[in-house]
């Protein structure tokens, strides 16, 4: 082989081993881990799509057979709303005060004083602090996830301090 025939065998070889991307390494224009190919309507994405409509419909079937009592929620000024448990969420509350207040809503703090039944059996409240009973502690309440029973409610924004909190740690859920 003629050196002009190696030089051209080493750029050949060259150019093979920066197309062969390695997870981590950066080749391909700089990109990590090589070009990265959307697919419309993955595989995927409707597997999930299938798994999330099988839980969803689970969960509406345990909710279906919850009773819809009368149940009376407290707000911070004292005012005290009505509304019906596993029907009225904290969105429909704030709804009924004020339709740009409730679209800035970020979640809802939540502290029961009676339940008529829940979801949440046998589960922690990570937020509640050591030696705090069960009835004094708050929940971080999904804004459209209708409520259990009598309670005292707090609505957050985006200018609350749990309310960004709340935000911020719910997008790195959806960016991971």
């Amino acid at each position: 082989m003629s050196n002009e025939e190696k030089k051209e065998d080493h750029k050949r070889q060259e150019g093979a081993r920066t197309k062969a991307v390695t997870y981590g390494s950066v080749a391909n224009d700089g990109l990590i881990g090589g070009e990265i190919k959307f697919e419309k309507n993955s595989a995927f994405l409707k597997d999930r799509i299938e798994i999330w409509d099988d839980l969803f419909a689970k969960q509406k079937v345990v909710y279906e057979g919850f009773p819809r009592n009368a149940i009376k929620i407290t707000l911070p000024d004292g005012a005290i709303k009505e509304g019906v448990s596993f029907n009225t969420s904290p969105y429909d509350i704030a709804v009924g005060i004020s339709k740009q207040m409730a679209d800035k809503i970020i979640v809802a703090k939540v502290k029961y004083s009676s339940r008529v039944a829940t979801l949440d059996e046998g589960l922690l409240n990570p937020e509640a602090e050591e030696g705090v009973a069960e009835g004094d502690q708050w929940f971080f309440w999904d804004v459209k996830r209708p409520l259990e029973g009598d309670c005292e409610m707090k609505l957050l924004k985006f200018d609350d301090a749990e309310g960004k909190e709340t935000f911020w740690h719910s997008s790195a859920h959806v960016l991971g």
